[in-house]
């Protein structure tokens, strides 16, 4: 059996109008909650997802850029089931990332969408 993974181009909103995410106004939530840190801290926040799993609830990789020039750096990556700090292996080996990512104010508008329609795409 082929575990089916997400494309690598994938954000949350992608896996979410696929119908995929699952419990998806709790987890766009806390992922939101994650990136709003980060952009207080760093000044920016974007938020990549995990590209090995089926996008049932993928890991996310939060980031920013120290200036326009520069390439992002983590803040900090975390499980989509516990939302928990993921390992630094995982953070860095970037095969594992989405190669698109959402900025805080596109999972902002996300979650909205998502409480508009009830959660489900």
């Amino acid at each position: 059996m082929v575990k089916k993974t997400v494309p690598p181009d994938s954000t949350i909103a992608s896996v979410y109008e696929r119908g995929a995410l699952m419990n998806a106004e709790d987890y766009v939530r806390i992922v939101l909650g994650k990136t709003s840190a980060c952009r207080k801290a760093k000044g920016n926040a974007a938020v990549r997802i995990g590209v090995r799993g089926e996008g049932k609830a993928p890991n996310y990789r939060v980031e920013y850029s120290p200036d326009s020039a520069a390439r992002p750096k983590v803040d900090g990556a975390y499980s989509g089931q516990g939302h928990s700090k993921l390992a630094d292996d995982e953070v860095l080996d970037e095969g594992n990332w989405s190669t698109k990512a959402m900025t805080l104010e596109e999972v902002q508008v996300l979650l909205g969408k998502i409480r508009t329609v009830g959660g489900q795409p």
